[in-house]
């Protein structure tokens, strides 16, 4: 709970701060350290493998707030275009997420090499989000509102 009162002390207001931008990289090169020393070990969820106690915790959120520094600075930087397919490609992660499990289990079931079963089990749902994106199904598989087709104007 601290830790989650802390980070939205620090949450990135402006794209251009630059002293949340060194604190980000100060903290990202600092968690590095922790992983690469086998101070913190990493964390596995699926497996239920917390890492180390409570420091594993503290590196994964650091990261996760220097992961949100990183993409605040990135989208202030963006074309529209570019913007607009960021926005589709989000809309569409709730859809990998409860679907890649299902996905993975029916492809383990068979030899698989771990790459084929990890490609798919992200490609197939992302596939399957984009599809239904565009249609009256769209809140129902993506938790996103439908959204319609834009015109091209060239």
């Amino acid at each position: 709970m601290g830790g989650g009162q802390l980070l939205r002390h620090l949450t990135p207001v402006r794209a251009g701060n630059r002293s949340h931008a060194w604190i980000a990289l100060g903290l990202t090169a600092a968690s590095a350290g922790l992983i690469a020393t086998g101070v913190a070990r990493p964390v596995d969820i699926h497996l239920g493998d917390w890492g180390t106690p409570g420091l594993s915790t503290v590196v994964a959120l650091c990261l996760s707030w220097s992961l949100l520094v990183a993409t605040t600075w990135v989208a202030a930087h963006l074309s529209a275009r570019a913007w607009h397919l960021v926005n589709t490609l989000a809309a569409t992660g709730l859809t990998v997420v409860l679907a890649h499990p299902l996905i993975m289990w029916m492809l383990l079931r068979y030899p698989q090499p771990d790459w084929v079963v990890c490609a798919l089990g992200l490609v197939i749902p992302a596939g399957a989000g984009l599809l239904a994106y565009r249609t009256p199904l769209s809140q129902w598989v993506t938790g996103a509102p439908q959204t319609p087709r834009a015109t091209r104007s060239w």
